[in-house]
């Protein structure tokens, strides 16, 4: 192989593998498993041309690859031969110290992992790079779910955090907010777990990596269950296998379709609980993945569960043909699995309103529903959302001309338990009465914006 050959693959590997984060992750994994050999060659050729740096990036690079394509043995011995290099930059080896890291956790090999997380922290350190060393933090405090306990986990993800707090990484910060969640959750803190997934998916929304959305509703779903909201346990559970699906990722589906066995089996739906669950063994047997540590728990109580029950010899049937379903057929040959997948491509990303008064409506919206945009406002254009990643998102859009004819037809509803106070309160911030004609029974309150649109109040009863 030729230098120039070899440096256009690093190329196309840096450039072309963190699109497996998106919706058209299929299609990149076919693009890169197209010259897989080639890019195994290239990485043959940077070691034995003692080209550490190119040889460690590329590593790097395809460990997310390796991952999604289930090569776990083969991507840490690539990664061993690289990092067996003399030279490199500590950069370069602390990346891929942690990416090495990964691939031995999810192999199962704790000690190993362990180590290498180890001394990825002490490269990150030693140059001051913030996300090598945050990533590297909560690599460890995965390892310590499994063996030092909670505390100890969290006391890492919160390093995590101080180190990013005020710099531009988001990758670092993501993870420590993944971990920590976890953490909040196995502790039997569920509101804050909440609040801390919400924030990974509010986060990951903004860049687009719709890999994070799917497994940060995937756990969110869990923690859902366990406040018993089942259907919004089985809702995120959906919407993260349906992207799953969307992405051609075996590697997360599994996890998805454990969360609905679980919402399956607190229905007392048995039957189907013992068929997903059959579907997700067969899954993770075939990758070689062991159980994450905040899954296991929630897994073996549907197990258990099955072989408790009266009819266990006949649930355990159902399971082993779930088991022995292929992964293909687990996703696409059941309604229940992977309804929205095969049923609708699309979602609701935004409510628009068009607008005159751009930096009014801006301040108006803001104020009234405590909403922060996603991104600076340009043109007048801004997205705003919710803080909590809860809410639907919305934008607001400026016109050349004000509103003239007839108002629309759509407008927004917002519930309340106390109208009486909202209403004061957007009165003071710049909202109008409208003159509606009220019926006795009516339990809304139009208003106007600043710009003149119209949108409710409504009345809506306190949980008891």
């Amino acid at each position: 192989m030729q230098a120039k050959a070899a440096e256009y693959l690093l190329a196309f590997a840096e450039q072309t593998v963190p699109g497996l984060r998106g919706l058209d992750g299929k299609a990149t994994s076919a693009k890169i498993e197209q010259r897989y050999s080639e890019l195994l060659g290239a990485l043959r050729w940077f070691i034995d041309e003692r080209r550490t740096d190119e040889a460690l990036r590329l590593a790097s690079s395809l460990a997310p690859f390796w991952m999604a394509t289930k090569r776990l043995e083969e991507g840490s011995e690539w990664s061993d031969r690289a990092l067996a290099s003399p030279d490199g930059t500590d950069a370069a080896r602390g990346e891929t110290l942690f990416q090495a890291g990964l691939l031995a956790f999810w192999r199962g090999d704790d000690d190993r992992a362990f180590a290498l997380h180890d001394q990825a922290l002490a490269f990150g350190r030693r140059v001051g790079d913030p996300t090598v060393t945050a990533k590297a933090l909560t690599g460890l405090a995965r390892i310590a779910l499994r063996r030092t306990g909670l505390d100890e986990a969290r006391r890492l993800c919160h390093e995590a955090l101080a180190i990013t707090e005020g710099t531009a990484d988001r990758t670092g910060r993501s993870n420590a907010l993944h971990v920590l969640g976890v953490t909040a959750q196995m502790a039997g803190e569920f509101l804050e777990a909440r609040k801390l997934m919400s924030e990974r998916i509010a986060l990951a929304r903004e860049t687009g990596n719709y890999a994070t959305i799917g497994l940060e509703a995937s756990n969110l779903a869990m923690v859902e269950r366990q406040l018993g909201n089942l259907d919004q346990a089985e809702a995120l559970s959906r919407e993260a296998l349906d992207i799953s699906y969307r992405r051609g990722d075996d590697w997360a589906t599994p996890l998805m379709i454990s969360g609905l066995a679980a919402v399956a089996t607190q229905r007392g739906e048995l039957e189907r609980a013992a068929t997903l669950v059959g579907a997700a063994e067969s899954l993770m047997e075939a990758q070689g993945f062991e159980w994450p540590p905040d899954e296991r728990p929630h897994y073996e109580r549907v197990v258990a569960t099955l072989a408790e029950a009266k009819d266990s010899d006949e649930l355990e049937r159902v399971r082993v043909a779930g088991r022995a379903m292929t992964p293909a057929a687990a996703v696409d040959s059941r309604s229940d699995l992977a309804p929205n997948a095969m049923r609708a491509q699309l979602t609701i990303g935004s409510i628009v309103i068009r607008c005159y008064e751009f930096d009014k409506l801006l301040a108006f919206w803001q104020e009234a529903l405590h909403y922060v945009p996603t991104r600076p406002a340009k043109d007048g254009w801004v997205i705003l959302r919710d803080p909590d990643g809860t809410g639907p998102n919305v934008s607001l859009d400026q016109t050349r001309e004000r509103r003239s004819g007839k108002r629309s037809r759509l407008h927004l509803d917002l519930y309340t338990t106390d109208q009486k106070g909202e209403v004061e309160r957007l009165v003071k911030i710049g909202a109008t009465r409208y003159p509606w004609r009220y019926k006795p029974d009516d339990d809304f309150v139009v208003l106007e914006d600043p710009d003149g649109n119209l949108f409710c109040v409504v009345e809506v009863p306190s949980e008891p």
